[in-house]
């Protein structure tokens, strides 16, 4: 593209230009990021989350009573 905008500058179509200040960016090295490991999706059942949130409501209840955290 500069070299487009420099002859349009020295035929005369534009005054200035516009790609003379533009710096091009550092190349930076490329870190590959290892995907093929994938986290494994656990689903509950309605079940499974009504037992857990039973066994959270005891544990806070049971800590209440004695003053210790578990």
């Amino acid at each position: 593209m500069r070299s487009i905008f420099e002859k349009a500058t020295e035929i005369g179509i534009i005054k200035i230009n516009p790609m003379s200040m533009i710096v091009r960016p550092k190349e930076h090295n490329i870190i590959e990021i290892d995907t093929t490991s994938k986290r494994e999706e656990i689903i509950f059942s309605k079940q499974d989350i009504e037992k857990i949130m039973n066994l959270v409501s005891l544990r806070n209840s049971s800590s209440k009573k004695t003053n210790i955290d578990i």
